[in-house]
């Protein structure tokens, strides 16, 4: 087994066996001798190790982390001999039917630019003269009430500047090789001198370009700098919110333990978490939890891992195969949540309810009394306050309480007044929902002209996640009075009580058109002064 070194080239630090070391250094000593007596021979050796860097980060794969002899050589075919090479323009013209296209990379360029560079990149990708880009630029802004000026700086913003030579051949679509690294930076020093030679020709002409590109240079360094900063702050309240989102979430699961897996457990049962509608999907209600966590925590991670970069830059390279596997998981888990719900919606549900009817020896001059009570084992209140929970009976069962009751009075058509409780539950198909309807226990009490209503159901806990209720409906003859007590109110599906009074609760009701209105109460006038409904 060969030893591994640890190199630095272009600021990047590899992995590397010894062998393919020594094949690389001779590989660099080779270029080094070749360019002895280069002027621009730092800045050549520069963009190659660069570019050297680049391809050694393309074969950097999640089961491979060391650089071997076989990379190097790979690279070295890629980059060329530097014996193979002698810049002239007679080899230029004889190797012109071997050149080798690669694709063009948009980058910005700064060497020709009045602005930002973008119109000038943009010619190189587009391979049309950057006259025309700046006149398509004009004629857009002008047509698209400056839309593109928003278009332009974005662009200004995300493209990079081509820095370095690999990066101008790139720009261009041309081989990144130690031919054209060469003859790019050679062609840099010798327009240089070209510019010196025609200073005084091009002086003119050159002088409006460089002043605006200096204005706009400075612009782009001022908003550079506060980018930056707009960055930094975006990032840390990006950390905030993600961090905050994945401690909750991490909360939550701890909190949810084994649902779905060992049977509905206390939380989910008590309804402080509401698992509605998964019972009718036909999926377990484990993989539905598993999946809503997924959805929720993989674009909290992104978003975590998104501000860190944002707060720190130098922070390592989120590896490639990490980001596709947990966007793939999240795909997988939106597209189970998709399934639960159209699969939900696709499940008809049925209601099945069980009756129960009693009549009630009324006169026409009686005066019917109703009061809804509560049981202190499972609340303090008797009033309606839409709960549903996991609680105890007297013997330690574990039962569900539900205050989900509604009381309707209705006309009677025969004069005959009675009471019709239903208790009633949805389900797939009817048998099982009236079987479930079965199970539900509710409980009232006539006594002469008074109606004991309870204000809550009891039922197993196994029907948490079920739509269920009891429907109380009172037929009354015309004209009987009816009292209500105070905490009826709420459970009441027709009362009606349009007027103000100091005690709505002890005052004569009569049902008219469906509805209960007061016939006893006092309203105040305009004047403040009671009068007699």
């Amino acid at each position: 087994m060969n030893k591994t070194l640890d190199i630095n080239i272009a600021n990047q630090i590899f992995h590397i066996d010894e062998n393919a070391y020594k094949v690389l250094k001779n590989y660099l000593d080779a270029i080094k001798s070749y360019l002895a007596n280069e002027n621009s021979r730092d800045e050549i050796i520069q963009d190659i190790e660069s570019r050297i860097a680049e391809l050694f980060i393309e074969r950097m794969i999640s089961d491979k982390q060391v650089i071997t002899s076989e990379d190097v050589k790979e690279i070295i075919k890629i980059m060329g001999e530097p014996q193979d090479y002698d810049i002239s323009e007679d080899e230029d013209t004889q190797q012109t039917h071997h050149k080798q296209y690669v694709d063009k990379k948009l980058y910005r360029d700064k060497e020709n630019s009045y602005i930002s560079g973008v119109s000038a990149g943009l010619g190189h990708y587009l391979g049309i003269d950057v006259v025309w880009v700046r006149l398509l630029w004009i004629l857009f802004t002008i047509f698209s009430t400056g839309w593109f000026i928003l278009i332009y700086v974005l662009l200004w913003i995300l493209v990079p500047e081509a820095r370095t030579t690999a990066e101008k051949l790139a720009m261009k679509g041309e081989p990144i090789n130690l031919s054209n690294i060469e003859k790019k930076i050679k062609e840099g020093y010798d327009n240089v001198s070209e510019k010196i030679k025609d200073v005084d020709v091009k002086k003119h002409s050159k002088q409006a370009q460089s002043n605006i590109s200096s204005f706009f240079n400075q612009v782009e360094k001022i908003a550079i700098k506060i980018g930056e900063v707009l960055i930094k702050i975006i990032g840390f309240f990006l950390l905030v919110f993600s961090g905050l989102g994945l401690i909750s979430l991490l909360f939550t699961a701890l909190g949810l333990g084994g649902v779905g897996l060992f049977g509905n457990i206390d939380l989910i049962e008590s309804g402080i978490i509401r698992l509605d509608g998964l019972i009718y999907s036909g999926v377990p209600t484990w993989l539905a939890i598993i999946a809503t966590f997924i959805a929720v925590a993989i674009p909290l991670i992104l978003v975590f891992i998104f501000s860190l970069k944002m707060l720190f830059s130098n922070l390592k390279r989120i590896n490639r195969t990490f980001i596709i596997s947990i966007v793939a998981l999240w795909i997988l888990s939106i597209a189970t949540l998709i399934f639960i719900g159209v699969n939900s919606s696709l499940r008809e549900r049925v209601s099945g309810e069980i009756v129960n009817t009693n009549s009630l020896n009324l006169t026409p001059q009686d005066t019917l009394f109703i009061k809804m009570r509560g049981n202190l084992d499972y609340t303090v209140t008797p009033f309606k306050h839409n709960e549903e929970k996991i609680t105890y009976d007297k013997n330690d069962n574990k039962i569900l309480y539900d205050s989900n009751v509604d009381v309707k009075f209705n006309h009677s058509s025969d004069q005959v007044a009675y009471i019709r409780v239903s208790k009633w539950t949805y389900a797939f198909d009817e048998n099982k929902a009236r079987n479930q309807a079965s199970l539900l226990t509710y409980n009232y009490e006539i006594d002469a002209n008074q109606i004991l209503l309870d204000s809550y159901l009891l039922s197993p806990p196994e029907l948490v996640d079920n739509y269920l209720g009891i429907d109380i409906d009172i037929y009354v003859p015309e004209d009987l009075k009816i009292k209500l007590n105070e905490n009826t109110k709420d459970f009441l599906e027709n009362y009606f009580h349009p007027i103000e009074s100091e005690n709505k609760f002890d005052q004569i009701y009569v049902l008219n058109d469906n509805k209960l209105s007061c016939s006893s109460c006092k309203i105040n006038d305009n004047t403040g002064n009671p009068i007699e409904q």
